[in-house]
């Protein structure tokens, strides 16, 4: 039912929006990995991946368009060198 992030004294919560495409992908979450970087990853059920962009609080898509084999996805690792799989 979307992404919710405490932030001290409440949430933000972050759910799917078709108008904006900055927004996150897709309520379905399945897992979350903070990279070696600090990189916020959320694997989805339908939305593909997305990366969190904390500057601008904004989230960048990888879809089955960018490459990937589905837009489910349900997992995401790193490996020694701080590549994705």
């Amino acid at each position: 039912n979307g992404l919710n992030r405490f932030e001290g004294g409440g949430f933000v919560r972050y759910h799917y929006d078709a108008a904006n495409p900055e927004g996150i992908s897709s309520n379905s979450i399945q897992r979350l990995l903070v990279d070696s970087k600090g990189i916020l990853w959320i694997t989805t059920r339908g939305g593909g991946l997305n990366r969190h962009d904390p500057a601008k609080d904004r989230f960048i898509h990888f879809m089955r368009r960018d490459g990937l084999p589905s837009n489910v996805v349900y997992s995401v690792l790193e490996d020694a060198s701080g590549d994705l799989w």
